[in-house]
């Protein structure tokens, strides 16, 4: 689904150069911060760190998957066009739960009463399995923490009991109860909130820590669950036995039997089975993010432990054969295309030798054997932005150490009669292509009403592949850098500053025509317009009075995204930043970046103003920024180097400027005398 999040500009991924290995890559979801900030339910919620008492760090994922499967629940559907009839919506029939609460009076003679309820994750509860105070243990079902297991946990939260008063009407007193509240359907991919790490409310934890058997992993690879006729629970777990063969079996955690007459109201009920029928499904572990909590801290009252969170996610076999055989295939088809081209642009990825990137291709079939041999999956451990593929599901289902606990825990439906669990029950949803509409180009203005300038009528009116269109781009200041120094002097980031996208210009360099000059209305509240960098004030920005084309920002993004899937090669200064600003990913073999074109290796990058000041003999951005100034300088500096590398001294050329800058410390108008520059 990385598609379809990055089809609305939320993540942008995260590329690091000079590594042959296929290998996975983390995705920054900077405009996804950008729009739950725009969220009211977020704020509610109390999951941004903005907000009035936020959520402890620890426990903040568990409520943000709680906040993010039911807003998009209420938002997707598997039939948009039918929102009001009974179409199952497509969270909701994938890890949606039934659940039946019924209520028994104890010492009343009267019929039990039942509601039904609808949930998307299972809540863990503990309290049969802690210590009480005093240290006696607490008796539920027959175990206690010092011999609790995943399966017995995991029951208990399917069928849990308590006891409670309540109104009774027979009696017209309140009357004491048992209150039972039964999963009474399984669904495919069961998501669990494990409710015990950070500070507060976290006793479950010993549990986890204190499991039957220390020496094994708490957290099962397999499990089971079946829905008896008589109501009760039974969770299986498949563990290792303690033999020499190292072989599995399977421990089974089985409740009390029910009542009659509550499980003759249980089966009147119409949600007595799983969205599927099956009353009994076989799990295998998918996901797992836990809290890391930072060595050597001392929490207090006023200060919530400090910590970061990891996740372990299972990757298929198939879907790295597939990402693999992927790259083969463009790695082939991008060496056909170089060795087709007489004139190749010099784009980012034109420096690459033509034996690199067979050597490329080489690695990626031999990982792709590597795969087909080992028959099994793999496990990624994703820490932040870095990635270690080398990591098994053991690591994952550990928490003996007492700095890791559990927060959120995914399994995935498998076949039962399989202990290969090659195929699962749940298909795995295809990446969807989005065809942008040509009609995007034409979105009139926010504040004017009129249409672009440069309207597109067809596809013949906009550049295509191997086009060069030259694209530079204004940004302002949405949340400023919120740091603190240490008492070694290092500055200590607590929350990053953020920009967004104020205005893009994009020229099509066959006819130097402009055919794109947007204003882009930010999402968030400008903090600062960065005026004397980006020539942007606050009038043009504004939505009613703005006197320039106003549009929003996904409107931008999908002008950008229609000329990229395009095949257009966009010629630019710093491109880099300003794509992943945007949060658009362009391949490099269709940019053109003059600031990596005229750097040498381990030297300062270059301003476009003192390029154009040496190479075209003229200054710019005098005043302030204009992005239409900045893109034209910028195609004329890469036709520059074109003439520079057909004459054989675009190098010299290269050492000349890195030699002027440090004579004149890379400042502009300083004049200086010829035997200076002879030096």
């Amino acid at each position: 689904q990385i598609e379809m999040l990055s089809s609305h500009a939320l993540i942008y991924p995260i590329i690091e150069d000079g590594r042959d290995e296929p290998q996975p890559r983390a995705f920054s979801p900077s405009n996804l911060l950008t729009l739950l900030t725009t969220l009211p339910e977020a704020n509610q919620l109390q999951i941004l760190d903005n907000a009035v008492v936020p959520i402890e760090t620890a426990r903040r994922p568990e409520a943000f998957y709680r906040f993010l499967v039911h807003h998009l629940d209420g938002e997707l559907s598997t039939d948009k066009s039918s929102r009001k009839s009974s179409t199952p919506k497509l969270i909701d029939s994938t890890q949606g739960f039934n659940y039946q609460s019924i209520n028994e009076f104890i010492d009343v003679s009267a019929a039990p009463t039942m509601t039904s309820t609808r949930t998307l994750t299972v809540e863990l509860a503990y309290e049969p399995f802690l210590s009480a105070p005093g240290g006696n243990k607490k008796q539920g079902d027959g175990d206690c923490e010092s011999r609790a297991r995943f399966s017995d946990i995991l029951r208990y939260s399917l069928c849990k009991e308590s006891r409670l008063r309540a109104w009774c009407k027979a009696t017209n007193d309140y009357e004491t109860i048992v209150q039972r509240k039964i999963a009474t359907s399984l669904p495919p991919v069961l998501s669990i909130s494990c409710s015990c790490s950070g500070e507060k409310n976290n006793e479950g934890i010993q549990v986890w820590r204190n499991s039957a058997n220390p020496s094994k992993n708490f957290l099962p690879e397999i499990i089971e669950i079946e829905l008896e006729e008589s109501g009760n629970v039974v969770v299986r777990e498949l563990v290792r036995t303690d033999n020499d063969e190292g072989g599995e079996e399977w421990e089974i955690s089985s409740g009390k039997a029910l009542p009659k007459d509550v499980v003759d109201t249980l089966h009147a009920s119409d949600r007595w089975t799983s969205p599927s029928g099956e009353r009994k499904i076989r799990y295998q572990l998918e996901a797992v993010i836990s809290f890391i909590r930072t060595s050597g801290d001392t929490i207090d009252e006023e200060r919530e432990s400090k910590g970061h969170h990891i996740l372990h996610v299972r990757v298929p076999k198939t879907y790295d054969e597939t990402a693999i055989l992927k790259q083969i295939e463009e790695l082939d088809m991008f060496t056909e295309e170089r060795r087709s081209e007489k004139n190749d642009a010099l784009t980012l990825s034109s420096s690459v030798p033509e034996e690199r990137l067979q050597e490329r291709s080489v690695k990626a079939s031999e990982k792709l054997k590597q795969l087909s041999e080992s028959g099994q999956d793999s496990w990624l451990l994703v820490n932040g932005l870095l990635c270690n593929r080398w990591i098994t599901a053991d690591d994952a289902r550990a928490f003996q150490a007492g700095a890791k606990e559990p927060c959120l825990v995914t399994y995935r439906q498998i076949e039962s009669d399989s202990s290969d669990n090659d195929e699962d029950k749940v298909g795995r949803l295809e990446s969807p292509h989005f065809d942008i509409p040509l009609s995007v180009m034409n979105i009139p203005s926010i504040s004017t009403g009129l249409p672009p300038p440069y309207r597109v009528n067809d596809s013949s009116d906009l550049p295509g592949k191997g086009d060069l269109i030259a694209f530079d781009a204004e940004f302002v200041s949405v949340q400023h850098e919120d740091h603190y120094l240490t008492a070694t002097g290092s500055k200590m980031v607590l929350r990053e500053g953020r920009s967004a996208l104020a205005r893009m210009s994009i020229i099509d360099c066959r006819n130097g025509r402009v055919i794109i000059d947007d204003h882009v209305l930010p999402r968030e509240p400008v903090v600062d317009y960065l005026t004397r960098f980006s020539g942007i004030v606050e009038e043009h920005l504004d939505a009613n009075s703005s006197p320039h084309h106003l549009i929003t920002t996904r409107n931008a993004y999908l002008k950008l995204r229609i000329l990229m899937e395009r095949g257009c090669i966009f010629v630019g200064h710093g491109l880099r930043q300003d794509f992943a600003t945007v949060n658009i990913f362009v391949p490099p073999s269709q940019i053109v970046d003059t600031v990596e074109m005229f750097h040498l290796p381990r030297m300062r990058f270059i301003s476009l103003r003192f390029l154009v000041n040496y190479v075209l003999k003229r200054d710019m951005q005098q005043d302030v920024h204009d992005s239409i100034e900045d893109a034209r300088a910028a195609l004329e500096l890469y036709v520059k180097a074109l003439e520079f590398k057909r004459d054989g001294t675009f190098d010299k050329v290269l050492r000349d400027i890195y030699d002027f800058g440090r004579k004149v410390d890379w400042k502009l108008g300083v004049k200086i005398s010829s035997r200076n520059l002879e030096r």
